[in-house]
């Protein structure tokens, strides 16, 4: 250890004696680390020298040497220096107030010796309205205007409301004035299928800046059902309720009627009755439900489900019959936990599970669906569980194989009442409910002992 002083003193000596030693060689360079600027900017340009043989001056794109500050030469000027052999000379040029016209090449000069430097000015791209509400009919055309002013000019890219890029198609036409520095977006044949949010996006690279515009599109259109098939036939479980949901958008909003049908007649029913509830939400992108009370009565019939805007109407019928109610779980076994989740393992022995063999399934043997987990805390002193206040969780499956199911942010450190109940198309069986209380975790316990362990292992590194 004792030659370590004598071999640092040595590799400090070769540092000393290695170190550069300055050169009487004149140089001469700009100093700058952009040269792309925006209009009203204020710059200094730093010219650099040393044992230069004359002093250093500046020169404008034209040639003209720039003077001094003066009352003449307020925006453009030079800010000399004293300045000795012995130090290095800077002298810079200062532009106030950027303006297009200041680009071009300025030169450095000292003597014989010379740099220059290539400037850019450019006004960043401006659009003064950047939110547009447009609307118009179902068959029309739109026109969607982006004015995008700049230097330079700047390319303008197109957005659908799905904010993919925009080409020219047979929906799509896009053309550009120069004159105006405007970008048209027509969209033809306006459907239900284009109201949504389209962009304007103007970019100027070489400043690497842009601007943006936005356009809120609605169409006027007839309603259009969004039930997957024309018809729908509805299973329902015998002295149970069935919710019936009818879907729809159309702008202006819709109205929704329901009515019984049959060949001859339609009973408009009213919005609440004694063996059925109706639920309408008043969106364009809009909804009812009818809720049936289903006893031997309701089944074998149709409902009609209307909706109607002043731009049109149209019908969806709905054919309600008897399904299976399906079994229960035969068992629910919670498997793990943590502070936030617990999982749960499911058995059901009697279950039909769905298999996409392109048979339809039996009324009198529905596949299973998934399953509906419904839970609520456990308060110290009560046995019976409030389901009033309990929280379902559906879980969709698609194989007898699909076992395991996670029910997360749940409260760290909590008991919980938890039953579960299978599901088919029809409705759902009866609850299973689970022995015991399943419980989540505590976290801090958990991260306590994570650190312990890890300060064990630490100290056996250490020791071995």
């Amino acid at each position: 250890m004792r030659w370590l002083p004598l071999a640092v003193c040595c590799y400090a000596v070769g540092l000393v004696s290695s170190a550069p030693t300055e050169s009487d060689e004149p140089y001469l360079k700009i100093k700058t680390r952009t040269t792309t600027f925006n209009v009203g900017e204020r710059r200094a340009i730093y010219c650099e020298g040393q044992h230069l043989p004359g002093n250093l001056e500046w020169y404008d794109p034209s040639g003209a040497k720039i003077p001094p500050r003066s009352t003449k030469a307020k925006r453009i000027f030079v800010e000399p220096r004293i300045s000795t052999n012995d130090v290095p000379t800077f002298l810079p040029l200062m532009i106030q107030k950027l303006i297009l016209a200041d680009s071009g090449t300025y030169i450095c000069k000292a003597g014989d010796l010379s740099s220059n430097i290539t400037i850019f000015v450019g006004e960043k791209v401006v659009i003064t309205e950047t939110e547009e509400d447009v609307i118009d009919e179902e068959g029309h055309h739109v026109e969607l205007s982006c004015q995008a002013k700049g230097t330079p000019v700047p390319d303008i890219q197109w957005y659908d409301k799905d904010s993919q890029p925009i080409v020219n198609s047979a929906k799509y036409r896009i053309t550009y004035k120069p004159r105006s520095s405007t970008s048209v977006l027509r969209i033809n044949d306006l459907s239900h299928m284009d109201p949504g949010k389209y962009k304007c996006k103007a970019t100027q690279e070489k400043l690497s800046h842009f601007a943006e515009k936005f356009f809120h599109l609605s169409v006027r259109h007839k309603p259009v059902i969004m039930n997957e098939y024309s018809e729908s036939e509805v299973y329902a479980i015998l002295d149970e309720w069935k919710n019936i949901t009818c879907k729809a958008i159309a702008y202006p909003a819709p109205t929704f009627t329901w009515s019984k049908h049959d060949d001859n007649y339609d009973e408009e029913m009213r919005n609440d009755g004694p063996d059925h509830k109706i639920t309408t939400s008043k969106e364009t992108d809009g909804y009812s439900v009818l809720t049936l009370h289903i006893t031997n009565e309701t089944l074998e019939k149709q409902y009609k489900c209307t909706v109607e805007n002043p731009k049109g109407r149209q019908n969806f019928m709905f054919h309600v019959s008897l399904g299976n109610k399906p079994d229960p779980p035969t068992a629910v076994v919670m498997t793990s936990a943590t502070a936030n989740n617990i999982t749960f393992e499911v058995s059901c022995e009697n279950c039909t599970f769905f298999k996409d063999d392109g048979i339809a399934p039996k009324p009198e043997n529905l596949p299973v669906l998934g399953y509906v987990f419904e839970i609520v805390p456990h308060m110290e002193g009560f046995t019976v569980p409030y389901w009033l206040n309990g929280t379902q969780y559906t879980f969709d499956i698609t194989s007898d194989n699909e076992t395991v199911f996670t029910i997360e942010n749940l409260e760290k450190s909590t008991e919980y009442h938890v039953r579960v109940a299978t599901r088919n198309i029809a409705g759902q069986s009866d609850w299973f409910d689970v022995v015991g209380y399943p419980k989540t975790t505590d976290g801090a316990a958990a991260l306590t002992t994570s650190i312990g362990l890890l300060i064990l292992a630490l100290f056996f590194s250490l020791r071995y």
